[in-house]
């Protein structure tokens, strides 16, 4: 029987602590995605905008405590409202044809995880945990995935030899489930990546583009928004960025 979770708890284990990353909830009726963190006070948000024929990279505080929204529509916004920050984009349902879509849901450079719940990983069924063997800084894609069908997600990545350390690059992947989506998730790290950010960066946009962070060095970096195809086969889709 294929799992459903209306809401998912997703964790990052390390030396033998798993710290809480987010909590993703999907609502049944119109499939949007809304996703809280413990450290959304703390997140700056990545914006990208056009201004004078440019496209520029802004970069603005959270408001507090709050969720990310992503509605069944396409538009995405920070909740409680920041208008600067509302992109209307690929859907994850469309109301007229019942059809789920694949999107791109948004790219986190997370800062060091530190939150342990009281209710600890694994404590629920619904609870899902990252596991890694090295605790480093990296960046995590998030994708959705429609459940119509058992899939498998084959997603292929390049990167510029000079932006990484190691041939593969150190990465990793997998997926969790919700009621209509699975979530699908790629981590990895590239050269310049070796301290933790202060502060969570957040970046989402339409769901068309994907923006990849790329280290810089000083805990910088710079973002690249990626156009992905999707090939879907009767049983695995493929994403290449």
């Amino acid at each position: 029987m294929a799992l459903e979770f209306t809401k998912r708890r997703l964790f990052l284990s390390a030396d033998k602590k798993c710290f809480q990353l987010f909590s993703f909830t999907q609502d049944r009726a119109d499939a949007s995605i809304y996703v809280s963190s413990p450290d959304f006070a703390k997140i700056k948000w990545l914006n990208m905008s056009l201004k004078d024929g440019n496209h520029q990279l802004t970069v603005t505080d959270s408001p507090g405590d709050g969720k990310l929204s992503v509605h069944g529509s396409g538009m995405t916004k920070i909740t409680p409202n920041e208008h600067e920050l509302v992109v209307h984009g690929n859907y994850l349902l469309d109301p007229i044809k019942q059809a789920a879509g694949a999107r791109h849901l948004f790219t986190v450079q997370l800062a060091e995880p530190k939150f342990l719940p009281v209710s600890p990983a694994l404590n629920r069924a619904s609870d899902y945990l990252i596991n890694t063997t090295h605790f480093a800084p990296i960046v995590v894609i998030f994708f959705a995935i429609p459940r119509v069908r058992k899939l498998t997600v084959n997603f292929q990545v390049s990167f510029h030899i000079d932006d990484l350390e190691s041939m593969p690059p150190e990465s990793g992947m997998g997926s969790f489930e919700l009621l209509l989506h699975n979530v699908f998730w790629f981590a990895y790290r590239t050269k310049h990546m070796d301290e933790w950010p202060q502060n969570p960066h957040v970046c989402y946009h339409d769901g068309h583009l994907v923006p990849v962070l790329i280290g810089t060095g000083n805990k910088q970096f710079r973002a690249e928004f990626r156009s992905p195809t999707y090939e879907l086969s009767e049983t695995e889709l493929t994403i290449s960025l």
